[in-house]
């Protein structure tokens, strides 16, 4: 393509556009003068097109040739080997049976093969060659963004979450649940971030069964301490009651299922607080 491009641009020069079918016809059936305007910018064009595909194709390095062909390799001329890499090619390319051994197998075959008796000149050789070993770390990271950014989400910027689906890393999850539930109630405590919360998501914030339900008993001490109120007739439930703690919690109210637990009580409508902005929701 390289050359196509390079001679297009000289034929251009010369005023010869036959290789452009649909401008030559259109030359042709014109009476008017082709603008030299029109003709440096189509030239200036295919110079800069011929440099961008340079940058996806860059010029062979024929340093590397004797990776290809062993037997052909002009070892003095060869530059970035060390002397012990220098005297096995040629012990290599004076080998009549490697070179039979050549031509019946792969370029990579061949040089894993002998690899053991050359191993300097072999993995040289073998760095170049499998830069890519495989394909599929091409095509999931292809098939995740086609399946993340869809049409739906054209405009999202994909690289953070294409970093973690390619990741091979497995996330722990009780470990971040136990992270997240410090932050809530590091920010509860200082009355500086509060939000949204529910129920069963900070039930589920710990490692195993034991620490979140020790974590949501928290969460109640810590809100009854900062004197936070619980409004359940603002909350949304997605069932008329629930329960949790041995209380029933709904619109209604919350009540202890036994008589001898101590309610949980709904605590006043906080109001001092300057900048509160966020209601915290305690149900779902």
């Amino acid at each position: 393509m390289l050359k196509k491009l390079e001679l297009w641009r000289k034929r251009a020069l010369q005023n010869n556009f036959n290789h452009f079918p649909t401008l030559y016809a259109f030359i042709e059936s014109s009476d008017e003068v082709f603008p030299q305007d029109t003709k440096d910018i189509i030239i200036e064009h295919l110079q800069i097109l011929k440099h961008s595909f340079r940058k996806y194709f860059p010029v062979p390095d024929k340093n590397k040739n004797w990776v290809v062909d062993p037997f052909n390799a002009d070892v003095p001329d060869i530059t970035g080997l060390t002397t012990t890499q220098e005297n096995q090619l040629i012990e290599i390319s004076s080998n009549s049976n490697l070179k039979r051994v050549f031509k019946e197998s792969s370029l990579s075959s061949f040089w894993l093969n002998i690899r053991q008796d050359y191993p300097e000149i072999s993995d040289s050789a073998l760095r170049p060659l499998m830069l890519f070993s495989t394909t599929y770390l091409c095509e999931k990271g292809f098939s995740a963004y086609v399946y993340t950014k869809n049409k739906y989400r054209n405009r999202l910027n994909i690289e953070s979450d294409l970093r973690i689906q390619l990741s091979n890393i497995d996330p722990k999850i009780p470990d971040l649940g136990s992270a997240i539930f410090f932050i809530f109630s590091k920010g509860v405590r200082q009355r500086k971030s509060l939000g949204n919360a529910d129920i069963d998501d900070l039930a589920s914030y710990g490692k195993n069964f034991e620490q979140a339900l020790n974590h949501l008993k928290r969460a109640f001490v810590i809100m009854d301490q900062m004197n936070f109120s619980l409004k359940t007739n603002k909350c949304f439930f997605f069932n008329k009651n629930i329960e949790l703690l041995g209380h029933n919690i709904s619109v209604n109210g919350i009540t202890p299922l036994n008589r001898n637990i101590k309610a949980i009580t709904e605590f006043k409508h906080l109001l001092r607080i300057l900048g509160l902005k966020h209601s915290l929701y305690l149900a779902k």
